[in-house]
Parts: C-alpha cells; structure tokens; sequence
C-alpha cells in the first residue's frame, strides 16, 4: 500500500512516496524562494507551490505502477491567501515570516486585550498570526471587499488540488479568533473588526477526506485514478506526528527553517508566561503545546548566504559545523540573540531585533556558527523550562527536521537541555505525518497510535556529556542580554 505526503515549506515544496512500514520509497524537493518585499514583509507567489507539486507528483510517480491511495497534505503555517469570485488568488500569499501587521496587532490590544484573547485562543496576539494579517488586508488592500475566501497556505493547497474549501482544527486554532476550549470559531471577535466569518473554510479533522485530486492534475502527472486528498494540517503538527510523538512527556523539536517545539496534551492547559501557545491538534482530541517557530536554521541560512562563499558559491552546512565543533562550549562568549525577524523567545516580542554579543578580534567564522546553533538550544531551554512551571515531566527531546543531521547541534541542544536527544531513521518527518494522515484518511489504519506503532523507528540516542556550567553560565548572559536590551527594542523600533 502506498501513500504520498505533500509537505509545503517556507523553502521548498517536499513529496514523499511512502509505504505502510513508513519506508520513503522515494522523494522529490523542489526549492523556491521567499519574496522580501520591505523589512519584516514575507511573501511568496502561490504558483510556485503549485508548480512545485504537480511537477513533483509527475516526477515522483514516472515508472511508478502501483495506485497511490491517498495523499496527505502540510503545510506552513499562519499565511494568508486571498480568493477572489473568481476563485484565483488574489495577491502573493503572506507567509507566517511576515511581520507586516504590527500596527493591527496593538489595535486589537486596545479593542481586546492580549490577556482576552490568549485566554480564548490560547495563542500570543502577535502580528504573525491570521487575524492581523487579515486587518491588515482590510486596512491596505483596495480589493478586499471582493475577496471570496481568505485560506491558509494548507488550505489553499487542497484548494488547488481538489476544488474544495476547508480547514483542520491545527490550522483553525492559530487565527487568533478560535475558542481553544470550545473548538469553534468565534463570530464575536471577527464582529468586532467588521469581518464576515463566511471568509474562512469550515473547520474538519485533518483526516477528513476532502475530495479526490482534480482530473486534469492527474492527466498532467500522468494517472489515470482520482486518488483521495486527506484535508491535513499545519507542517509543525505533521511533523509531530511523523515524528511519533504521540503522548505527553516528550517533546518535539523540529530543526528547519524555524524551531517548532512542542509536546502533546489531552487538556488545553495554558502557559502563564506565554512562550508557549495551546493548539488544537491534528491528532483527534488532543492538543499541541507548543512554540510555534522562532527562527533558528533560517539564521544559519542567512549567515551562510551572505558571509560564507568563495567565488561566488555558499560553502555547504556540513564543513561549516565541522569549523564549529573545534570551538569551545559558550563560543568564547560570542552569543547572538536568534531574533533577526522579531522574537519568540525567550519572550515574544515583535519589535526585537538580532544581536551578536561579544564580538572581539579572536573570533572567527567557526565562532559565529557555534554561537549560531547554541543560540537555537538556549531557546529551546527556555521553551523547555515553560513546560517544566505548567507542571509537565519531560523525559526526553525528538529532533526531526533538516537540523537533527547535525551531530554538533544535537549534542549541544543535549548538553544546554540536559536532555538525552533522540532522532529517527526518516529525519524529514513532516511529509512522513502529512502522509500518515492520508494513510488513515484512506481507511488503511484505524487511528493515530496503529500508524505511528507501524511507522516510526527510532535510529540514535545522543546522551548529555556535560559542560553544565559553562551553558548555564552562558544561557544566563543571552536571558540577561535580551532583557536588558528590551527597551531599546521597543523604543527604537
């Protein structure tokens, strides 16, 4: 039996071709870039994700035989795309990187309050979210009156593939005007800035079969079956899943672009100190604690592209970190604040900017690497220790994602977390859950736990090997840099 995950990236598009024991039996990545218009503007034309998936089903599925019976789909999270009458896009889709929105973000403090919207919602009122980018809209885009849909990346993507609307609770529940207790949308808060709730898709379970793939997508693939589309969910919750992270106490670290971090909970419990949202999740009746993404390999990106060539061409990622694993823990006291697109830890703060410390003339590019990846476990702790005061016993940290191939940063986060770390034989677990939901979609396993037991394989165990003290000094100093820094951020923004 075969199944095919469809994982849309902030960089990428990734499909996977994927049997029932959870083998990638092949995989096809089709890269693309992020648009940056102005500062803090993040956007990309919705074309390219559709170019990037029907050319990588026809290529996955050449000399293919057998029926695919379902495919599942992920996507990133907290964008926007508009659909006119029409039923075309109406403008680039404003991804979750997008921090446009910073002015509708405090007019909805002062109608609502944060404190009254993330006891609703259970999320952060932060200018990355749905419902800023959608006043946003109203505020600035001419043609608003005649949007007919406004949809999730996700969303867009079953959209495109099967011509039908809808949106998964994961997806729902980081809008900002969804009732984490309840699990509804809430008309009263989108009354509140004049917008129609007939805007947004119904909300079903990700494993809802949505419809089967549009014909002329399958004659241009080359198919001649209509498999079944499973609505799927946000990328950070298909990769918890792929990750088979299913019950509370381990949590989920995946090492992308952003670092999403999370654990499982039955109950919508709250973060008092907000580092950490409540989403519904994409596993039925659950819900995923979480951070939904500060960046962290992005910042890695950023620093390669532009500070690490040679005539021309960006050194690869492997020989940077071997530079960095001769650098000692705490990198001589270099420490960067990972906030180059506003802050989600160790607080969120949309007016936080990034900040190298420490800089003197001994360090070197392996320096700025190492402080680069220590950067990323020093928000992971402060994650981490959020979870600890809402009363979880975490036991242990799964990390997924392009970054859980690194040695170096798996070891580091384990020496800042004092955590042992484990990773899995299949590393790139978005597209693995995006096709287990469809694997249940289908019909072929009964729930969660019988695909994931079927699935998932653990591959290495990276055990903490000390230097407590110098990472707990260090930590210290990037907590103390960030918060005495804090004015100045939102003074000079």
């Amino acid at each position: 039996m075969k199944f095919i995950g469809i994982d849309i990236g902030s960089q990428g598009t990734k499909i996977s071709l994927i049997n029932e024991k959870g083998e990638i039996i092949k995989e096809i990545y089709n890269p693309y870039e992020i648009i940056f218009p102005k500062p803090f503007w993040a956007e990309q034309d919705v074309k390219v994700w559709e170019k990037a998936i029907v050319d990588g089903l026809k290529n996955i599925l050449i000399d293919f035989e057998d029926e695919i019976v379902s495919i599942g789909i992920d996507a990133q999270v907290d964008g926007v795309v508009s659909i006119g009458r029409d039923l075309k896009p109406m403008h680039n889709a404003i991804i979750w990187m997008d921090r446009r929105a910073v002015e509708e973000e405090e007019f909805i403090e002062k109608s609502i309050t944060r404190e009254k919207i993330f006891e609703i919602t259970g999320c952060n009122l932060d200018a990355s979210h749905i419902l800023p980018k959608v006043l946003w809209l109203k505020n600035n885009f001419s043609d608003f009156r005649n949007i007919y849909k406004l949809l999730v990346p996700a969303s867009y993507v079953v959209f495109f593939l099967t011509g039908e609307f809808g949106i998964d609770y994961s997806n729902a529940s980081s809008t900002l005007f969804f009732d984490i207790k309840q699990r509804i949308f809430r008309e009263d808060i989108l009354k509140e800035f004049d917008i129609d709730l007939s805007l947004f898709p119904q909300i079903y379970p990700s494993v809802h079969n949505i419809g089967k793939l549009k014909k002329e997508i399958c004659d241009y693939i080359g198919i001649k079956y209509q498999p079944i589309v499973a609505l799927g969910c946000g990328d950070d919750y298909a990769a918890c899943i792929g990750a088979g992270v299913l019950n509370e106490g381990m949590l989920v670290d995946v090492s992308g672009t952003a670092e999403v971090v999370g654990m499982v909970s039955k109950e919508p419990l709250l973060d008092n100190y907000r580092i950490v949202e409540t989403h519904a999740h994409a596993i039925t009746n659950s819900y995923f604690i979480e951070n939904p993404g500060f960046v962290s390999g992005g910042n890695f990106r950023w620093f390669r592209d532009n500070f690490c060539k040679i005539f021309d061409k960006e050194l690869n990622y492997d020989l940077l970190t071997s530079e960095a694993e001769k650098v000692k823990p705490g990198s001589e006291g270099l420490i960067l604040i990972p906030a180059l697109m506003g802050a989600m830890v160790p607080e969120w703060n949309s007016y936080a900017k990034g900040v190298l410390y420490g800089i003197s003339m001994n360090h070197t590019r392996a320096h700025f690497v190492r402080a680069i990846l220590e950067a990323t476990a020093y928000g992971l702790n402060d994650i981490l220790n959020s979870l600890k005061k809402m009363g979880f016993n975490i036991s242990k940290l799964r990390v997924v994602g392009g970054g859980s191939k690194s040695k170096l940063w798996n070891q580091i986060k384990a020496d800042v977390t004092k955590l042992p770390v484990e990773t899995l034989i299949t590393s790139e677990t978005t597209s693995l859950g995006a096709g287990i939901i469809g694997s249940i979609a289908c019909g072929y396993y009964k729930n969660f736990e019988e695909a994931v037991s079927n699935m998932i394989k653990v591959k290495e165990i990276i055990y903490p090997q000390g230097n407590f003290d110098i990472y707990e000094k260090y930590y210290q100093i990037y907590r103390d840099l960030y918060f005495t820094l804090k004015p100045f951020f939102n003074k000079y923004n």
